[in-house]
């Protein structure tokens, strides 16, 4: 999804969520060596082996990562916390969360306006998930008018992080803003307590 202006947040806002959310997603990085894989062997068969085996298993849900369920399921919990709860009196009724499709083919997680969200092997993580239903969010509160990672894609986000991750809002929103990121809600919607 591109925004209609420039997106001078984007490295920030990558660099800023891989520090912050890196332990708090529960994931177990393996290494190719924890399959038996050697590094110059010369058993070509012994190493392919290990090899596969370490490409299975990198992003198994046994080392955290989540199932697609798992991450349709998250998707439908963070759309209902905003879109039904904050915006229901723009639209009338709330518009259906975005399906999650397995991302085949593509190399990074995206979120194709507000219908679809594809996520690749590798990018199924709490928070990667979390920041592609922002994406969703915003495009559907903002459409265009924002920059993909922007202070408005920034408001949603820190928000579904504090919620997921049951942190403190004001914790998140500050840990980001001295990483240099802008965060500003021009809407001026009133948020609920955190449920």
């Amino acid at each position: 999804m591109r925004g209609a202006l420039r997106d001078n947040q984007r490295k920030k806002c990558y660099d800023w969520e891989n520090e912050y959310f890196h332990e708090l997603d529960g994931i177990t990085d393996v290494h190719p060596s924890d399959f038996g894989y050697e590094h110059g062997k010369h058993s070509f068969n012994t190493n392919e082996k290990a090899f596969k085996k370490y490409r299975r298993m990198k992003y198994h849900p046994d080392n955290g990562y989540l199932t697609l369920e798992e991450c349709q399921k998250l998707v439908d919990k963070a759309w209902k916390r905003w879109v039904k709860h904050m915006h229901r009196d723009m639209w009338g009724t709330a518009p259906e969360p975005p399906r999650v499709t397995d991302g085949r083919g593509r190399r990074g997680a995206c979120a194709e306006g507000a219908r679809i969200i594809k996520l690749p092997l590798w990018s199924r993580r709490q928070h990667v998930v979390l920041h592609e239903v922002a994406h969703a969010i915003t495009y559907l509160v903002y459409w265009r008018w924002h920059a993909s990672h922007g202070p408005e894609f920034m408001w949603v986000a820190t928000d579904l992080y504090a919620w997921h991750f049951k942190c403190s809002i004001r914790e998140v929103r500050k840990d980001a803003r001295e990483h240099h990121l802008t965060i500003t809600n021009p809407l001026k919607i009133k948020k609920k307590a955190h449920v």
